[in-house]
C-alpha cells in the first residue's frame, strides 16, 4: 500500500468515521453494461481501461498488505474494513443490498494525491 493510498484514506477520515475498502479480484473488467447516460459509461470505460493496465499482485497478497498498514497504524484500527468484492456495476442490486446508498458514499481515488471524488 502506497503512501497515497494512506493519504487518501486520512483525507476520507476528515469527512467520514469509517471506510471500507473493496478489492476487486484481479481482471475484474465489467460486463459490457450500456447505461443510458453517457457519464456512466464513460466511468465504466475509464475503470476497465485502468484495470487491464495494471499488473495487480494476488488478492490474497493485497488483503494481507492492507491489514498489515492498519493493524501497523493504531489510527485505522476499527475504522477501516476490508471486502473482497466484485465491481458494483456487474450486480448492481447485489451490491446495493450490501452497500445501502442511505447508509454508504462511494469515493473513488483520482491519483496517488489526496485528491478523491464522490
Amino acid at each position: 500500500m502506497s503512501t497515497g493510498h494512506v493519504n487518501f484514506l486520512e483525507t476520507i477520515f476528515k469527512e467520514w468515521s469509517q471506510v471500507f475498502v473493496l478489492i476487486l479480484p484481479n481482471n475484474n473488467i465489467c460486463n459490457p453494461i450500456v447505461y443510458p447516460d453517457k457519464d456512466t459509461n464513460d466511468f465504466l470505460s475509464m475503470c476497465n481501461d485502468s484495470i487491464q493496465k495494471k499488473k495487480l499482485l494476488p488478492i490474497v497478497d493485497r488483503v494481507n498488505a492492507l491489514s498489515l498498514v492498519i493493524k501497523n497504524n493504531p489510527k485505522l484500527i476499527g475504522k477501516v474494513h476490508i471486502a473482497v468484492f466484485c465491481r458494483p456495476d456487474d450486480n448492481i442490486s447485489f451490491f446495493d443490498v450490501c452497500y445501502p446508498k442511505e447508509n454508504f458514499d462511494i469515493v473513488f481515488l483520482l491519483d496517488d494525491s489526496t485528491k478523491w471524488i464522490l
